[in-house]
C-alpha cells in the first residue's frame, strides 16, 4: 500500500532505503516517482519527508526536469549515492549548450516541450509518450527525449507520440496515482497508457528521419546548415526561425512536397500566438519540423523556399533572437 503519511516523520537526513537505478535516457522526474514508488509512498509524501526545506509539494509544483536547482541535485545524490553527474544527466539542463546557451527554468526553452504549470496541475500535454515503449519496458520509464518539440514519433516504432490520456484527454501528471497504481496509468480516469492506440507512421516518411537528425544533432553537439558544419546551438537557433517563417508567417509554398504524409496530414496556420507550437496537433508538429529540417539541411532547398514563398533577404533573420 503506498504511503501517504507526512507528518510527524522526518527523513530529512536519511538515504533513500531503495533506490533503483535510472534508465537510459530517463528523466529525473521519472526515477524520483519510481524512487517514492520502490519505497511504498506517494511521490508527494516521499519527497515532502525527505526534502523539509522543499515541503508543501513544492518539487511537483514546478517543471522539475527544468528547474532542479544545485542544492537539490546535491541532496538527490547523497541520498541516492549516485553522482551528480547522473543527477545532472536525467535533467532537461543536460542539453545547455547544445539546444539552447543557459537552461534555468526562469525563461522558456527553445525545443522543449512545457508542462503548463498551475499549481499542482499540469495543464499543458508537456509530457508525451510512447505506448508501445512503456508495454515493452521492463521497467516503465519516461524518457528525457519526449520532452523534445521536435521528437513528435518514436523512431523505434515508427509511431505518434501521445501528449495526453487518449480516454479523458487529460494531460500525464505522473507523480499522481490512480487507485495506487504506477505511472503508467492515467491519473484522472485509469486508462492504462501502455494500450493506448499507436498511429503507425509509413517508414518512407522524410518526418521519422528529421527526427533521428534532430536527434543525432543535439548528442553530438553539431550539425550541417546550408551544407557547412555549425554549432549545434547555433542550428537549432535557426531552425526555429525557419519554423517561424513557416508558420507564423504562413510560407508553406512547395514546404512539403518531400514528405509524403504532406497531403494526409492538415497542416492549420490559423493560430497566431507565437508560443504556437504549444497548440498545434502532434501530427502537425511533426510535419513542421519535417519541413523545416528539410529545408536547412541544403543551401539549394532554402534558396528554392525563399523564392518560392517571396521572402526578401532583408526579412530572412526578421524578429531573429
Amino acid at each position: 500500500m503506498i504511503s501517504h503519511v507526512t507528518r510527524f516523520i522526518n527523513l530529512n537526513d536519511r538515504d533513500f532505503v531503495i533506490h533503483p537505478k535510472p534508465q537510459d535516457d530517463e528523466l529525473l522526474s521519472s526515477w524520483l516517482v519510481r524512487v517514492a514508488l520502490a519505497n511504498d509512498a506517494a511521490a508527494t509524501s516521499f519527497t515532502n519527508m525527505h526534502f523539509r526545506e522543499y515541503a508543501r509539494n513544492i518539487i511537483w509544483q514546478r517543471d522539475l526536469d527544468i528547474w532542479c536547482p544545485q542544492d537539490l541535485m546535491k541532496r538527490l545524490s547523497e541520498k541516492s549515492h549516485l553522482s551528480k553527474e547522473q543527477i545532472l544527466d536525467m535533467t532537461l539542463k543536460s542539453y545547455e549548450g547544445k539546444l539552447q546557451e543557459h537552461i534555468n527554468g526562469r525563461t522558456r526553452t527553445r525545443f522543449v516541450q512545457p508542462l503548463g504549470n498551475y499549481c499542482h496541475i499540469k495543464r499543458n500535454g508537456g509530457l508525451r509518450f510512447c505506448p508501445k515503449c512503456l508495454k515493452e519496458d521492463i521497467v516503465p520509464y519516461f524518457r528525457k527525449t519526449w520532452r523534445l518539440s521536435f521528437y513528435t514519433a518514436c523512431i523505434k516504432h515508427d509511431c505518434f507520440l501521445h501528449s495526453r490520456c487518449p480516454t479523458c484527454g487529460s494531460p500525464l501528471v505522473i507523480y499522481k496515482h490512480y487507485n495506487e497504481r504506477d505511472f503508467t496509468f492515467c491519473y484522472k480516469c485509469g486508462t492504462d497508457l501502455k494500450t493506448a492506440p499507436a498511429h503507425t507512421i509509413n517508414k518512407l516518411s522524410y518526418g521519422l528521419k528529421a527526427v533521428e537528425c534532430l536527434l543525432q544533432i543535439l548528442s553530438e553537439g553539431y550539425g550541417i546548415k546550408f551544407g557547412k558544419k555549425v554549432a549545434s546551438i547555433d542550428f537549432f537557433h535557426f531552425l526555429k526561425q525557419i519554423n517561424k517563417m513557416i508558420y507564423l508567417w504562413r510560407k508553406t509554398d512547395g514546404v512539403f512536397e518531400h514528405e509524403i504524409l504532406g497531403d494526409v496530414i492538415k497542416f492549420n496556420t490559423t493560430t497566431k500566438n507565437k508560443c504556437y507550437e504549444d497548440f498545434i496537433t502532434i501530427e502537425e508538429q511533426y510535419l513542421l519540423y519535417s519541413g523545416s529540417c528539410f529545408l536547412i539541411q541544403s543551401d539549394s532547398n532554402f534558396k528554392d523556399f525563399i523564392q518560392n514563398n517571396h521572402i526578401l533577404q532583408c526579412h530572412i533573420y526578421k524578429d531573429f533572437r
